[in-house]
């Protein structure tokens, strides 16, 4: 992966074709080194059989690499259009991975002495995510929402209810904008929101340090800019209406977490960063 990474350093100054060379050869690369894995895995057993969830694991990972490399060469606000198959292939090896996730507690905490074999992901969530707010098909995304309701899992300062809340908001505002749109009979390109920034906070008098953040703030861009949003995520409610953002800043609040540009699994977005900015920034910011 580090080589990867380093090839696209300068990969914003190159022609079209030299992006598309570079592309095609960290596929290669990318799918070279995930067989290799896999086979390694699969020869530490006799019977060659592999542990599905942590399959299921790497195959995420591949999947996510797939769509994003294929895609740098694309501006912001177009990139993974056409790339819908790829994210439902992301989201069903999240099922897979769903069943392991919901036992982890009984798994990890088993008094047999077998070996754990497999160490639980820490970006479950944001895999969700990413196809929660990427993709370009409504389907795929509601999907992707419905299995942050449903995993339950919290992974540091936030938790799938939270994920599931903000993707939730910016699909709905996705479709107001497609529907203000049609009104008045414009088509423009690329007019799907993305999502720059996140950051939540919790609010400043809550004595309870596990105390769920509130609120939500958010940065998204379109073709006509950045805007700012303040979005009320509260407590989940499942099969509620979308959550509602408000123009002004919340009194009272503290930071607790800050996911920034591109707000991607790990491994994606140091490419993304090395593409969009040439340098790899802060993954994950705490207070």
């Amino acid at each position: 992966m580090k080589t990867i990474c380093e090839m696209f350093e300068d990969f914003r100054l190159l022609s079209p074709q030299g992006k598309e060379a570079i592309q095609q050869y960290c596929l290669y690369i990318l799918e070279k080194a995930a067989d290799e894995l896999l086979q390694a895995l699969r020869n530490q057993h006799g019977d060659g059989s592999l542990y599905a969830p942590q399959e299921a694991n790497i195959q995420i990972q591949r999947l996510i690499c797939h769509v994003v490399i294929s895609n740098l060469h694309r501006s912001r606000s177009c990139m993974f259009h056409g790339s819908n198959d790829l994210f439902s292939d992301i989201l069903a090896h999240c099922d897979r991975f769903s069943d392991a996730n919901n036992r982890g507690d009984a798994i990890l905490t088993t008094s047999q002495a077998t070996p754990i074999r497999f160490t639980f992901s820490t970006e479950y969530i944001l895999y969700l995510f990413f196809v929660a707010t990427e993709c370009h098909s409504l389907a795929v995304r509601s999907k992707a929402i419905d299995a942050l309701r449903r995993c339950c899992r919290r992974e540091k300062f936030w938790d799938s209810f939270h994920a599931a809340s903000v993707a939730e908001w910016l699909l709905h505002e996705e479709e107001k904008k497609r529907k203000h749109q049609r009104q008045e009979s414009k088509d423009l390109p690329g007019n799907r929101l993305v999502l720059s920034s996140l950051q939540l906070f919790q609010e400043d008098d809550v004595l309870l340090a596990f105390r769920r953040p509130g609120w939500a703030r958010v940065e998204v861009e379109d073709v006509q800019g950045l805007k700012e949003y303040w979005i009320h995520i509260g407590e989940a409610v499942f099969g509620g209406p979308p959550p509602k953002s408000t123009p002004r800043s919340p009194t009272n609040r503290r930071l607790c977490l800050t996911l920034s540009n591109p707000i991607w699994p790990a491994a994606a977005k140091t490419m993304g960063q090395m593409c969009m900015f040439g340098e790899i920034r802060t993954l994950m910011d705490l207070p």
